[in-house]
């Protein structure tokens, strides 16, 4: 371990006891590489139910598919985090697949970094679950990874969304014609597919048609039709998945997962 490295224990501690901590800072932690999963499942308890924490920082802690898992569960029940950084790690196209499914129904989360992963290649069924995932957020503004997909317009679209969703809360705004059908004011909100999966209570319910990429495509078309053509990502980048045609200057990876 390296030297002044926190352990996980003296992570955890830090957690649970300072209620006023804004942000978890543990990138390359040496303590959290020797067996991450564990590591990750001890940290995150007590932060499912931390009120003030809103940057998390995991980036190169040899995190695998596994620890995406864990992560999934503290998605689902926080929704405080606004940063997570995830870069560096191990993640695959599964691991970042469990996250999305995650961010169904997560309602915080507005920076995930997954930049810099061990694979090449996430794939485009990844780039797909996070377009559908959409469907049922709207908070997520910036995915920073390397995507070349003739979809990344349609995630940064679907990104940019958000970020006007964003402004107009702020002021006070209208914003129901930029929300999914399901969502707007007056509709009946039948829960999302995570849920409706996972639920037994909800055996008996019809099922809502599982979102397809040509369904949120047709939403995008909808909400340009209804508001004007959605702006380009501009300043930092936000709301913005880096596409073939649009790499980040400021994130641009060296090895860099492309969906092919």
């Amino acid at each position: 371990m390296s030297l002044g490295a926190k352990t996980v224990a003296v992570l955890v501690q830090q957690v649970t006891e300072d209620a006023s901590m804004t942000a978890l800072e543990a990138p390359g932690n040496s303590s959290i590489k020797m067996k991450s999963k564990e590591a990750l499942e001890k940290i995150c308890e007590p932060l499912k139910k931390h009120k003030c924490i809103t940057k998390v920082d995991l980036s190169d802690c040899e995190i695998t598919d596994d620890g995406c898992v864990v992560l999934g569960e503290l998605l689902k029940e926080n929704h405080v985090i606004e940063e997570l950084n995830l870069g560096k790690n191990k993640i695959t196209s599964e691991g970042a697949k469990t996250l999305a499914a995650a961010l169904i129904t997560n309602k915080g989360l507005r920076t995930l970094s997954l930049m810099q992963q061990a694979v090449t290649n996430f794939g485009e069924d990844t780039v797909d679950r996070f377009i559908t995932m959409f469907n049922d957020n709207i908070t997520l503004t910036k995915i920073l990874w390397r995507v070349e997909s003739k979809k990344a317009f349609i995630l940064n679209k679907l990104q940019t969304r958000n970020v006007e969703i964003k402004k107009r809360q702020d002021k006070g705004e209208d914003f129901n014609s930029y929300l999914p059908d399901h969502m707007k004011q007056g509709a009946v909100a039948p829960p999302a597919e995570a849920e409706a999966a996972a639920s037994p209570a909800e055996a008996d319910r019809p099922a809502r048609k599982r979102t397809s990429v040509t369904d949120m495509e047709e939403h995008i078309k909808a909400v340009e039709a209804a508001v004007g053509d959605l702006p380009e990502a501009e300043g930092e980048g936000e709301g913005e998945a880096e596409g073939e045609d649009k790499p980040s200057e400021a994130d641009k990876p060296t090895e860099e997962g492309e969906a092919a």
